[in-house]
């Protein structure tokens, strides 16, 4: 090699041979990447060739003495075209499953992992199909396995069934304080399960695996024994500790672990066989956990200081695993945030590649897999995918810094992999604190309410909207108009946390049929998507993204609602586009509207719109009078500002008949007010009074509920009322303004107490019409909404409802 040719090779005149680039690195003393540039979690595939100072040749002779190489008659030409992401003639190469059987000889080829092979061809080819790795087929029991578990009497063999239970529970629990950066210990301390504490059970309680044994009907003094005998068999190892009880002091305990021939052994016993190894190509749960964090994060991305640790050198550009190891697989990478003006660098934030993009929305792995097996094909034209799963709520661990609700809930987090994939999901409760939920004896109301809320999440509209719609002989025509619900609030920041609270806008849009359809059809639109679409693909994509980050302009409360208000206008003004000439309603709730729009405030009623203190009057107020909304409802459910109906009186036409007190009523009723409009008042009737014992409070009120009364005469003995079911009326405020001439506002009440009572996800009347319902329900059920929020961000429940059993996403509109 001359001093000339180098000279080349440094102002970029010739390229060295990929043999006479590793001769360089060698002499240089730094890798084949140095020299060509090539930042680490970027490579393609002829980036691996060169590190590795092959020819096209030398590569395609390697290749064809595989037999995956030999079927698809690897040559140099065809490698050089796949490296140029060209067209590759020949038979098998448009095969993802054919090509995926060449990943395995390129990685020993180029002495690299199958994964860094894999990632290099999708950034080689982003358009074709991604290669199938050879998957691992899952292994039968072990024949002595099976023999040992027979070997077991059936006591031993519930208490190997149920320690290897606890164990995989305890897995859980840890995997979730990883994606909830919480810290977690070594495994060999956390499989090491508390079993028994040395004190009674009366001062201290039991261990959640005493719980679990307690159940099954085996937990007694013969305990020990039956554990030592396991432990003698080499399926358990026994430990014993001491730590400070809160009630009983210093106490000892005793742990056990499953040993790895226990835990084949329940396995074969089970019938569960064992789990395969996971494909190469695939992510840990704990890196794929990080990935769903940047990917719900959307544009956005997610800050700087929110990704530190591990994680990076494994998934981030420029980072390597270990001195030696690969490469990282460049599924993130980190994006300067520029200040206003463009002055400095205000931030950096992680966010998806593309590759990391594909990997999340692409990559055959195992949780998209795992779906397909379902007998649905995910993407397929005219198919709408929904998951229904059953959940199981783990126990609190307050000692580990769980304390239950979203530290153990792990369906926010697999609600973030299935929006992107365009599954909506819903979940029903399969095992609570006392094991498995059996139905009971009749319809089965949690399984029931769980279904209609999944159909709500797809969209899917019957005809009982329809038939509550219906013309009636008089009043306005409310079929053939839209029905908009415009849903908005503002997550509080918690202690610590920084920048502007997040402003959440979502709509829905009730559509009527046209002519040629009778089916109604329903719209959605979020400010993280601001397009209208279906409602399914509205809410799947804005649960996919990440709440809309602040923008890190200080804004005063009267700006931030202003630019609230300019979000709906827009939207308002796509809608009525998309309506194409379909006239329309708009519904807002009140305490949270009335910050963006004064015509919605009470004092604003019966002045004018040059009295207004904030930028817009009322939504859709400043589009033209052909795009503008017949009207505009505003409903109030706050217990605080809507009087709660305590009766009824009938009053009856003759001078003699006296009048008929009632205790309920369910109808509306129109109450005159002092600014010549009136507002109607829909009276809700809880749920609990109809069933058993539900009664309680329909003659006197909580201050002179009857106590509890216990006497030795059974006859005298009387349950405490306060710990029943209560009854209390409560109230739905609608507010029909800004009608037109010749709109009823009669029928605008009457139109949206229907859509209350003919609720999509309940069998009874609900508090909200269908499209605010549904426009709030998506904000709801986001993976990144605080379920711990204050009182004020959540929705009030009618009472009684509690015992509906549905798992579902803070539903409480629903009851």
């Amino acid at each position: 090699m001359s001093a000339r040719m180098i000279l080349f090779y440094e102002d970029g005149t010739s390229t060295p041979t990929p043999a006479r680039l590793e001769r360089l690195a060698i002499a240089l003393g730094c890798q084949v990447r140095a020299l060509t540039g090539t930042q680490r979690g970027q490579e393609t595939l002829i980036d691996l060739r060169y590190a590795t100072g092959l020819t096209l040749e030398r590569a395609a002779e390697l290749l064809r003495s595989s037999p995956a190489g030999h079927a698809l008659r690897v040559s140099a030409s065809k490698l050089s075209a796949l490296e140029k992401g060209a067209a590759v003639h020949g038979a098998g190469w448009s095969d993802p499953k054919a090509t995926g059987t060449l990943l395995g000889p390129m990685a020993k080829t180029y002495r690299v992992p199958v994964r860094v092979v894999l990632d290099a061809w999708m950034r080689t080819r982003p358009a074709d199909p991604v290669p199938v790795p050879a998957g691992q087929k899952t292994q039968r029991p072990d024949a002595a396995a099976l023999v040992a578990w027979e070997s077991l009497n059936e006591r031993q063999q519930v208490y190997l069934g149920e320690i290897m239970r606890d164990d995989r529970m305890t897995e859980t629990e840890m995997w979730m304080r990883r994606l909830r950066h919480l810290p977690v210990p070594r495994a060999a301390e956390w499989r090491r399960l508390p079993l028994a504490l040395d004190a009674a059970a009366s001062q201290v309680g039991y261990t959640r695996l005493q719980e679990r044994l307690r159940r099954r009907g085996v937990h007694d003094p013969g305990a020990g024994r039956t554990v030592h005998a396991l432990e003698r068999r080499g399926m358990v190892r026994i430990t014993r500790d001491t730590i400070e009880h809160s009630a009983g002091g210093s106490v000892g305990r005793v742990l056990v672990e499953i040993t790895r021939r226990g835990r084949a052994v329940a396995r074969a016993g089970l019938g569960e066989p064992r789990e395969p190894d996971a494909p190469a190509h695939l992510l840990s749960e704990w890196l794929w956990g990080v990935l769903v964090r940047v990917a719900s994060a959307g544009p956005e991305g997610l800050a700087d200081d929110d990704l530190a640790g591990r994680s990076l050198f494994y998934i981030g550009v420029g980072y390597r695993g270990g001195a030696n190891g690969p490469p990282s697989r460049g599924f993130v990478e980190s994006h300067p945030v520029m200040a206003p003006g463009g002055t400095h660098v205000a931030e950096y934030r992680w966010r998806l590649t593309a590759l990391g993009r594909a990997h999340v929305t692409e990559c055959p792995d195992g949780r998209r897999d795992a779906l397909a097996e379902a007998g649905v094909r995910l993407g397929a034209d005219g198919v709408m995918v929904g998951a229904w799963c059953e959940t199981e709520m783990p126990a609190a661990d307050e000692d580990e810094g769980l304390t239950g609700g979203d530290d153990t809930d792990g369906k926010h987090q697999s609600k973030a992999v299935l929006a992107p994939l365009d599954v909506a999901s819903q979940y029903l409760l399969g095992r609570d604190d006392a094991g498995p939920i059996k139905p009971k004896k009749g319809t089965d109301h949690p399984a029931e309410a769980a279904l209609l809320d999944l159909y709500r999440s797809l969209g899917v509209i019957d005809d009982r909207v329809a038939n509550a719609l219906a013309p009636e002989k008089a009043g306005h025509a409310v079929d053939r108009i839209a029905h908009v619900g415009i849903h908005i609030r503002q997550q509080n920041n918690r202690p610590g946390e920084k920048g502007s609270p997040k402003v959440v806008v979502t709509a829905s849009a009730l559509v009527p049929p046209s002519p040629s359809c009778g089916t109604w059809t329903m719209l959605g639109w979020t400010s993280t998507r601001p397009l209208w679409q279906s409602y399914r693909a509205a809410q799947n994509s804005f649960h996919a993204s990440a709440y809309p980050a602040a923008t890190g302009e200080r804004r005063s409360y009267r700006q931030k609602w202003d630019d609230a208000a300019e979000i709906v206008e827009r939207a308002v003004a796509d809608l009525a586009e998309e309506l194409e000439g379909v006239p329309y309603v708009i519904t807002v709730e009140e305490t949270s509207a009335r910050r963006c729009w004064d015509g919605i405030q009470n004092v604003r009623q019966g002045t004018s719109p040059a009295d207004r203190n904030s930028k817009y009057w009322l939504p859709g107020h400043t589009l033209s009078p052909g795009d503008q909304p017949l009207a505009v409802i505003r409903v109030n459910i706050d217990g605080n500002e809507v009087p709660q109906p305590v009766g009824t009186s009938r009053h009856y036409r003759r001078p003699d008949a006296e009048s008929k007190p009632g205790m309920t009523a369910t109808g509306l009723f129109e109450i005159a007010t002092d600014f010549d409009s009136p507002v109607w008042i829909l009276c809700n009737v809880p749920r609990a009074f109809a069933g058993k014992g539900g009664r309680l409070g329909e003659h006197h009120t909580r201050w002179d509920a009857e106590p509890s009364v216990y006497s030795e005469d059974p006859a005298k003995r009387r349950k405490g009322e306060m710990g029943q079911n209560w009854y209390a009326m409560t109230a739905t405020e609608i507010y029909p303004i800004a009608r037109g001439a010749d709109m009823s506002a009669e029928a605008l009440a009457v139109a949206t107490a229907k859509l209350c009572h003919q609720a999509l996800t309940w069998s009874d009347r609900v508090r909200l019409p269908v499209p605010l319902h549904a426009a709030k329900q998506m904000d709801l059920d986001h993976p990144q909404y605080r379920r711990t929020a204050p009182s004020e961000e959540k929705l009030e429940a009618e009472p009684g409802a509690e015992d509906s059993g549905v798992d579902q996403q803070s539903s409480a509109d629903d009851v």
